[in-house]
C-alpha cells in the first residue's frame, strides 16, 4: 500500500506516543479498540503489517470499521483474541495499553514469549507493581518515558523479552528505567512529590515507609 499521502487517524497523545516507539514489521495491539494503532503504525510507516486484537466483538467491529475507512484491509486484520493466547507466530512487535498493571500482568501469564518480542505496555495504574513481575516473564525494560494526556500521566514502558534478565533497583521500580528526561518527567515527579507530600502529613509518625523512602527518591532526583 502506498500510504505517503494518507495522514494517521486523530487519536489520543498517549497512543501517539506509543506508535512513535513500535520497533517491529508485524504488530499485535492487544486491546485494539477502535483500531486505531494497528492502522496508524501502517500509515506511519512503523510496521508493515498488523492485528487488531480484542477479547470482545464490540471492540472489533468498531475496528472492522476503522480498517474499512483507511481501506488497510490487505495490512491490518482483526482478531477475536483472548489477550495474547493465540498471538500469530509472525508478530514482532505488541502494544497494550489502556489496562491496569494486573491486567496486563494476567494476559502475559498466558502469552507465547519468545526471545526478541518487543512490547510496548502502558498501564493506566499500578506502574510499580507491573516493573517489578516483568523479571518473572523474562520481559527487560529498556526505556520508559512519561506522557500528559487529558489531565493524567501516563508510563510507556518499551521492553524486550530475552533469555536473562537482571532485577530493578528499588529506585528503577518505583520511578522507573531509562526514563527519558524531559520538562513532562519533571512535571510528573513534581505531582507525585506534591501527592506523597498529601498523604503522609496525613498518616501517623512512622507510617508509610516505603511511601517516604520513593518520596526521599523523588527528592534525590528531581
Amino acid at each position: 500500500m502506498d500510504n505517503k499521502n494518507i495522514q494517521p487517524i486523530e487519536c489520543s497523545k498517549r497512543l501517539m506516543e506509543i506508535l512513535e516507539w513500535i520497533q517491529g514489521d508485524v504488530l499485535a495491539d492487544i486491546g485494539c479498540d477502535h483500531g486505531y494503532v494497528a492502522c496508524n503504525a501502517i500509515i506511519m510507516g512503523k510496521s508493515k503489517k498488523s492485528y487488531a486484537c480484542d477479547i470482545a466483538q464490540g471492540p472489533l467491529e468498531r475496528a472492522k470499521m476503522t480498517i474499512q475507512a483507511c481501506h488497510l484491509e490487505e495490512e491490518v486484520i482483526p482478531v477475536l483474541m483472548n489477550g495474547m493466547e493465540n498471538l500469530p507466530e509472525d508478530v514482532n512487535v505488541v502494544t497494550i495499553a489502556g489496562m491496569g498493571a494486573s491486567t496486563i500482568l494476567d494476559i502475559l501469564e498466558n502469552a507465547p514469549l519468545k526471545t526478541g518480542l518487543r512490547l510496548l505496555l502502558s498501564p493506566h495504574k499500578d506502574v510499580e507493581k507491573l516493573r517489578e513481575k516483568l523479571k518473572d516473564f523474562s520481559i527487560e525494560i529498556e526505556r520508559e518515558k512519561i506522557v500528559f494526556d487529558e489531565g493524567h500521566y501516563y508510563p510507556i514502558l518499551d521492553c524486550v523479552v530475552k533469555d536473562k534478565v537482571a532485577s530493578l533497583s528499588l529506585q528503577e521500580t518505583f520511578l522507573g528505567k531509562n526514563v527519558v528526561s524531559n520538562v513532562v518527567y519533571a512535571q510528573y515527579l513534581s505531582y507525585e512529590k506534591k501527592k506523597l507530600t498529601r498523604i503522609l502529613s496525613n498518616m501517623p509518625e512512622g507510617k508509610g515507609k516505603e511511601l517516604r523512602c520513593k518520596l526521599e527518591m523523588i527528592e534525590k532526583t528531581h
